[in-house]
């Protein structure tokens, strides 16, 4: 082969090594935004309207922006209330006696209600099945909201991944206000031994080693994209407990995310107020 060409081919060569140089690294993809929260309907509740029971009886609901006050069959019962999208949970404060029955509260559509949705002139609310708990068929009087009815929602951080509730945990990180008032130093608290959570079926509870009657207990109900109402604890019994006081924490609740194995529990603001581990010992 003569020179010229070997040269010739040398150049090819190294004209196609050259084009076989590394790749450029490809850019870093950015995290998609989570969407917003899911509206609240909230300001169109307000007021007193006609509420049917499936068991015939009708009474009067009157939800404000701080309560509500329903006449039962069986007295008054007054209490909370939380919507956001098409989740409602109320929760009873001031029962008349003639409303317990062994203990329990004795008015179903209050203990049942996880949504709501508009119908005709009004709002049909349903259990978590999509059972009928009772129809508001009519607006007796309209309120007018003083103030805006929830506030506004920060959505999940997008490294976080929108993720369930359901399960029983163990706290593993939690804000200062945990602790007994006494104990409160300002400080988050990492790695508590004693404190678990169970959400399931609506309902939530906190507890110490084992499920029993030290701790919290509420409902919750969980929407689209991480986003979770929870309603003020129906039960609680903190004072002279050990472990932490995660009752006020887990109804302030507003946003679930995930990262891994590890659910990062959110106020609407975007403040993070709980870190939970899945308890293998008591899930299932």
């Amino acid at each position: 082969m003569s020179t010229p060409r070997v040269l010739s081919c040398l150049a090819a060569a190294i004209t196609l090594l050259a084009g076989c140089s590394a790749p450029a690294p490809a850019p870093t993809a950015t995290p998609t935004p989570h969407p917003p929260a899911p509206e609240s309907v909230a300001a169109d509740l307000i007021g007193t309207w006609t509420l049917s029971e499936p068991s015939g009886h009708v009474g009067e609901l009157t939800m404000l922006e701080d309560g509500f006050t329903y006449g039962a069959a069986c007295g008054e019962v007054s209490g909370t209330w939380i919507t956001l999208g098409d989740a409602w949970l109320g929760s009873p404060g001031l029962i008349d006696p003639g409303c317990v029955r062994d203990g329990q509260l004795d008015v179903p559509w209050l203990t049942t209600t996880e949504r709501l949705e508009a119908h005709d002139s009004g709002w049909l609310f349903t259990d978590s099945g999509g059972t009928t708990t009772g129809a508001l068929n009519g607006r007796l009087t309209r309120g007018v909201p003083a103030e805006p009815t929830m506030e506004a929602i920060r959505p999940l951080d997008a490294n976080l991944s929108p993720a369930s509730l359901t399960g029983t945990w163990h706290i593993t990180w939690a804000v200062s206000e945990a602790m007994p008032l006494a104990e409160d130093t300002g400080a988050p608290i990492f790695g508590d031994d004693d404190t678990f959570l169970e959400f399931r079926d609506g309902d939530w509870k906190s507890f110490v080693d084992t499920p029993g009657a030290c701790g919290s207990s509420g409902r919750y109900a969980e929407l689209d994209h991480g986003y979770v109402v929870t309603n003020t604890p129906g039960m609680v019994a903190s004072i002279g407990c050990p472990g932490l006081q995660v009752g006020s924490l887990v109804t302030a609740v507003r946003v679930v995310g995930a990262d891994g194995a590890i659910l990062h529990l959110f106020d609407s603001r975007g403040r993070e107020l709980l870190r939970l581990e899945p308890h293998s010992s008591t899930s299932g």
